[in-house]
């Protein structure tokens, strides 16, 4: 059955209540918000101009912004352990990825935390993983990996154990579908 972006949306802003926000407080944030309402002119401009999906205070007060991307694992699913941006649309609609390179390049607002969650709506849990966002850009264009959609998007990855090879820092929790961490 085909989705709309609608219907899309509304999955995801649920399971970034129902997981991310439990995860994010997790890895020491607080006062979560979600941009992606768009109630406002300011919450617009740091979705769509910007890539910021979210923003959160961390233990020492500052407010640092984020970027979420959620999957759900459908039943046949893999193991998609790894970080995905964006690289081109058949639209040809600017992507995360352009839109990044340009705020690294300019040092304009950009999310600074990347998270990625994998919803597994039959088991009723999901797994979050966060990693700095500069740090992402630049193992993404050091290390060039793509993935083709049935639709034209290309992405480009960043599995999980490349970046820990590589050096780069990320952190992962498995959150039940009320919030808990679940330990292995």
């Amino acid at each position: 059955m085909a989705t709309s972006f609608k219907s899309d949306a509304a999955h995801s802003q649920n399971w970034f209540v129902r997981f991310v926000v439990p995860a994010l407080r997790h890895f020491g944030f607080t006062d979560i918000a979600s941009t992606e309402a768009r109630n406002s002119a300011a919450e617009t401009l740091l979705d769509r101009g910007a890539g910021v999906d979210a923003l959160a205070r961390r233990r020492d007060g500052a407010i640092v912004t984020l970027a979420s991307r959620i999957i759900q694992i459908k039943p046949y699913g893999g193991d998609y352990s790894c970080f995905s941006l964006r690289d081109s649309r058949f639209s040809g609609n600017t992507t995360e990825f352009e839109k990044l390179q340009r705020a690294i390049k300019t040092n304009s607002v950009r999310p600074m935390w990347h998270c990625q969650t994998f919803v597994d709506v039959e088991k009723g849990k999901a797994t979050v993983a966060l990693v700095r966002t500069k740090e992402l850009v630049q193992f993404v264009v050091d290390n060039p990996l793509f993935k083709d959609t049935k639709d034209g998007t290309k992405f480009r990855l960043a599995p999980w154990h490349d970046l820990s090879k590589a050096g780069v820092k990320y952190w992962t929790v498995t959150i039940d579908g009320e919030g808990k961490k679940i330990t292995a």
